[in-house]
């Protein structure tokens, strides 16, 4: 998790399979990215046809609200 420029020096998170990150409030303007993922132990997904696809990829959701003026 970066801040709002480049330039100041980003908090690594370490997250786990099935965690999820919520920016709200001065975090939704600052610089964040994913800069590795450490290969572990698939975790337990129900039966789903895309299920081999998501043990080795992940998904990212990007939910904005927008106010109409």
């Amino acid at each position: 998790m970066g801040g709002e420029t480049k330039e100041e020096r980003p908090l690594a998170l370490l997250l786990t399979s099935g965690d999820v990150v919520v920016l709200g409030g001065p975090a939704r303007t600052c610089y964040h990215g994913v800069p590795r993922i450490v290969p572990s132990e698939p975790a337990a997904l129900p039966p789903f046809p895309h299920s081999p696809y998501l043990l080795t990829h992940r998904i990212n959701l990007s939910i904005r609200q927008v106010l109409q003026a």
